[in-house]
Parts: C-alpha cells; sequence; structure tokens
C-alpha cells in the first residue's frame, strides 16, 4: 500500500535507535484514521476516551484515545482494505458509508461473542474470519490432488514420524541467553569500543512501494536522547526522546502530542545509546526459544520480555551473533498485530558495527530505510532536543 506524503509519520517513530526500528505513531487527532496500539486494561494513566478526541465514538466509547489508532489499523489489515473503504477521505466522522454501519456491527458482534463464550479475553476478532479478505470464505476449499511423493491425508513420503525414532539426530544444544546476547555486544565490537563513542548522526532515505521516497535524519546523544528528522513535501515532522519524555511534532498539524504509555515505554528503552550492550538492562527477562530461519540464516530466537508489553522476539544469527529481526506486537481493542523490523548490511563505522538497512513490515505497510552516512563523536547540541515553546495564543478582538 502506497502512503500518502502526510501520513508518513504515523507510520514511522524512532528511527533514530540503534536496536530497532519504529513504534507506530498515533494519526494527527480528529484528522487521520486512527492506527496505533494499547489494551483498554492497560490503558496509558491519563489518557482520554476516545469519544473526547475523536468525533462519532460510538462501539469504541471508553478505550482510551491513543488505543483507537492500533485498533483501526488492525480492522483494515484483517479486511486488507484502506480506510477510506469505510471512511470519508478526510472526514472520518461523517457515517455516510454503509460499510461503516457493517463495521460496527461486526465489532459488536465479536465483543458479545468474547464476552459470552470466551471471559472477555479477545479470541474472535475481524481476522477469524476474513484473513486479509473484505468478504470471509464460508465454504471449504475442495482437497487438492496430493503432490507427487506425499499422501493425501499424511506427511510426505520419507518425512519422520513425531517425536523421531531409533537413530533420529538429538536436537542440537542451546546456548543460554547470557551466551546470545554477549556474543552479539562482541560481534558489534564490544562495550569498550562502543564507550569511547557519545553522539552518532545519520542521514538516509525511507522508502516504500509505489516510488515513494522521502529523506531522514538521525541524531543520538549519550545517555537517552533522540531526534529524527522526516522531510515529507508538508514540511519536516520531528520525533525527539529526551530522558523520561518523548513527543511528536507533525509536519501537517503543527500540533505537538505528547508520547505516553507502551509507545514512550518502547521510545525510551530504544532512544538508550549504549542500548546494543546493555539488553540485560533494557528488558526484564529472556527466554530461548530454539533456531528459526530468518531467509537463508539460522538464527536462535530470543524471547525478550519487558514490563507492561507484550514480549518481543530477537532473532540472533547463529554464525555471526548479529540481530537479523526484532519483532514486536502492537496491542489494539481488537487483538496484536505484528510489528517486524530486519536488520542487514552491517558496517564497522567507528569500531563497532552497525546496519545501513532496516527493513520494516506491518500487515498494512513496509518500507526500508536506508542510511548513507553513519558517523560518531559529532557535536550536537542539547537544544535539538528541547521541546518547543507552546505557540502564543492568537489575540482576542475587541
Amino acid at each position: 500500500m502506497q502512503p500518502r506524503d502526510h501520513d508518513i509519520s504515523k507510520y514511522v517513530f524512532a528511527l533514530v535507535i540503534g536496536l530497532a526500528l519504529a513504534a507506530t505513531l498515533a494519526a494527527q487527532q480528529q484528522q487521520v484514521t486512527p492506527k496505533q496500539p494499547v489494551q483498554p486494561q492497560t490503558a496509558p494513566q491519563g489518557a482520554p476516551p476516545a469519544e473526547q478526541v475523536f468525533k462519532n465514538i460510538q462501539v469504541f466509547k471508553g478505550i482510551p484515545a491513543p488505543q483507537l489508532q492500533p485498533t483501526m489499523q488492525f480492522i483494515a489489515a484483517s479486511l486488507g482494505v484502506q480506510c477510506t473503504y469505510c471512511h470519508v477521505q478526510r472526514e472520518f466522522e461523517k457515517d455516510d458509508k454503509p460499510t461503516k454501519a457493517t463495521a460496527r456491527r461486526m465489532i459488536q458482534m465479536t465483543m458479545a461473542i468474547n464476552k459470552e463464550s470466551f471471559d472477555g479475553n479477545r479470541e474472535v476478532n475481524c481476522y477469524t474470519c476474513h484473513r486479509g479478505a473484505a468478504r470471509p470464505v464460508s465454504i471449504p476449499a475442495v482437497m487438492q490432488w496430493p503432490a507427487a511423493g506425499s499422501a493425501p491425508n499424511g506427511p510426505s513420503a520419507g518425512a519422520p514420524a513425531a517425536g523421531g525414532g531409533p537413530g533420529a539426530s538429538a536436537a542440537p544444544a542451546m546456548p543460554t541467553a547470557d551466551q546470545i546476547l554477549a556474543k552479539y555486544a562482541e560481534a558489534l565490537g564490544g562495550r569498550a569500543a562502543a564507550e569511547k563513542l557519545t553522539t552518532r548522526v545519520r542521514t538516509g532515505a525511507l522508502e516504500a512501494p509505489g516510488g515513494f521516497r522521502i529523506n531522514v535524519e538521525s541524531y543520538q546523544k549519550a545517555p537517552d536522547k533522540a531526534l529524527t528528522v522526516l522531510h515529507t513535501p508538508p514540511g519536516d515532522t520531528f520525533q525527539v526522546v529526551s530522558g523520561n519524555a518523548a513527543w511528536v511534532l507533525p509536519a501537517e498539524t503543527k500540533t505537538l502530542r505528547e508520547v505516553t504509555g507502551v509507545e514512550l515505554a518502547r521510545a525510551r528503552r530504544d532512544s538508550l545509546f549504549y542500548n546494543d550492550f546493555d539488553l540485560k538492562q533494557v528488558y526484564s527477562g529472556f527466554r530461548v526459544r530454539g533456531i528459526e530461519k530468518v531467509g537463508d540464516r539460522d538464527t536462535y530466537l530470543v524471547m525478550a520480555s519487558a514490563p507492561n508489553d507484550a514480549p518481543e522476539r530477537l532473532y540472533f544469527d547463529t554464525q555471526t551473533g548479529l540481530l537479523l529481526r526484532r519483532v514486536q506486537y502492537n496491542d489494539s481493542a481488537l487483538g496484536r498485530s505484528p510489528l517486524q523490523t530486519d536488520y542487514e548490511d552491517y558496517r564497522e563505522v567507528d569500531g563497532i558495527k552497525r546496519a545501513f538497512v532496516l527493513r520494516q513490515a506491518r500487515p498494512d505497510f513496509v518500507f526500508v530505510i536506508k542510511w548513507d552516512s553513519i558517523k560518531h563523536n559529532v557535536p550536537v547540541d542539547d537544544a535539538k532536543f528541547e521541546k518547543p515553546a507552546a505557540p502564543a495564543p492568537a489575540p482576542t478582538k475587541p
């Protein structure tokens, strides 16, 4: 799906981070169709309800406003449609389209099923039936003739029986999470080399399908300051993390948005200058799940836990030790959707390795960041990370 120029900032956040790219932004309030995460039971403290921020909220009354964005994103991805399938472009509060009324009935139906049959847990949602199609398939497909060498209703010929048998090779011994993380830090160049660096400046471009391209700048300063500038056609969008706070200033609305809740926690973790070398402090726990493929590479899958957040999946190359993939899960009122980042083209810069290509994919969107330049220890003024002053109120007319 090709993004509109003014929509790109809602897809990208925390491009400045070393370990990961992007936690989804909330759209511009009352103007862009919602798309971002947080669960009603674990709402950001003090977040207003959706009906106080957006217009004409009916079935989602009471959920936190930051949660409406990922919920809409979840629906669009589940049906394989865009916002305008149900909404009037730029006038999302209108009820002109019958598909919007249908969507409300379907949401009420799934909520009722979950309440009555699953103790309120989100077991049934849009994707349960739609699976990426606007009209769900209700008739089973006919059975296909089996491929050569396989049984009609069984495993392929020669496939080992479940559980193995006499002579079956034993599963390889897994390294511990501590060993995997230590190898990762060593593969990057080691903590001693990293501590010689105190700033990082990156320049490059963001590309999306359909020929979309914008320039991107990223500034980091130890220990926990980060700034991303997206040079979009309407103007520059700024995304900032500074210590315990984060905010976004979109080019189109020029209205500063404070980042809160899960989004803030993720942004703070990812803005730590030495986070690749401090993963045991960044996360609260790790569990090695086995070996999985990322492309043609074998990787150790490590589940990383963080307080009040869904576990992340980290994939470390079994040979090089480098991080190849990270999968986060964005929550919504209807369910979770994956946010996958792949790290490619590692190069040594000033004694440590950095990924020059970062690919991000969600159910409804994909883009790639390609860094042209990464420089360290260049002067970065603290003023870059300061929150802009609120504009003075317009003078009242006599």
